[in-house]
């Protein structure tokens, strides 16, 4: 039998159509579904690498600094997982 080898982006795009058929999805359907999904995460990995998130704690949590908030570089703009796993985000004045 021979294997094969797959990148990571066939990868996902199989897994991902796969999960859409199996979610009553037409291939058609499941294929566009899965391309969708696949450009999303990487303009969110684009956005990610471009403003290089930083973990800091503030106040006994764990924030995710997620860069200047206004022109002036006077507030940053900060976000977290509440207890049940959503996010909040927070504004904070620079007091660098």
């Amino acid at each position: 039998m021979a294997s094969r080898v797959f990148d990571h982006d066939n990868f996902m795009t199989v897994k991902l159509i796969k999960y859409y058929l199996d979610s009553d999805n037409t291939l058609g359907n499941a294929v566009q579904k899965a391309r969708e999904h696949l450009q999303t995460v990487k303009t969110v990995h684009q956005f990610l690498i471009k403003i290089s998130p930083s973990l800091v704690k503030a106040d006994g949590e764990t924030l995710i600094d997620l860069g200047y908030f206004n022109a002036e570089h006077t507030k940053k703009l900060y976000g977290r997982l509440d207890s049940d796993g959503n996010p909040q985000y927070e504004i904070k004045q620079v007091t660098e």
